[in-house]
């Protein structure tokens, strides 16, 4: 029943992201057994028409963009840059444990937005149309920057962004 449920709604799917999917890895979970990885697809037509066909229960894509991304092995897959990508959840904000489902999910929207609004746009000035914000499904939201300016950004300009974002706390 949850299968068919599944099948029922990729078959309407208008995916409309990630971009460049052709450089991505992909992993899904099948009804049936465990993680696949190291998946291509070369259009989100194709993974559209996949997922229909054969509904994953979850399914995944890599931050990071590679030559190729069905390559076995991480040194053969030919790493070409990757997402910033920011996790804000209920984990990392004070009194959470004491707080109702909505209200955490309230306060970490209001960091998102402060995040967006006054570092990223403000700050940083990362172009509006190169975030992407989802819900984690869980207790908060992942802010997804797609832009060319930090495709290639090493770990340690990563990491002085994450610090001047956190007001220079950190590793």
């Amino acid at each position: 029943m949850l299968h068919s449920a599944f099948r029922e709604y990729y078959s309407s799917w208008e995916p409309d992201g990630p971009d460049n999917i052709s450089s991505r890895e992909i992993g899904l979970i099948p009804f049936e057994g465990t993680m696949v990885r190291h998946r291509k697809f070369r259009s989100l037509l194709e993974a559209r028409a996949m997922c229909a066909r054969d509904p994953p229960r979850h399914l995944y894509y890599s931050s990071a963009y590679y030559r190729k991304p069905d390559e076995r092995s991480m040194e053969g897959k030919g790493w070409l840059g990757a997402e910033l990508i920011f996790d804000l959840d209920a984990d990392h904000i004070p009194g959470a444990s004491n707080m109702s489902y909505e209200a955490i999910l309230g306060e970490v929207k209001k960091h998102t937005i402060r995040l967006v609004k006054n570092f990223l746009i403000g700050s940083l000035g990362v172009p509006r149309d190169s975030i992407k914000v989802y819900f984690s499904g869980g207790r908060g939201y992942h802010v997804h920057i797609q832009d060319d300016a930090v495709y290639t950004l090493d770990s340690d300009s990563r990491r002085e962004i994450a610090d001047y974002v956190r007001g220079g706390r950190g590793g």
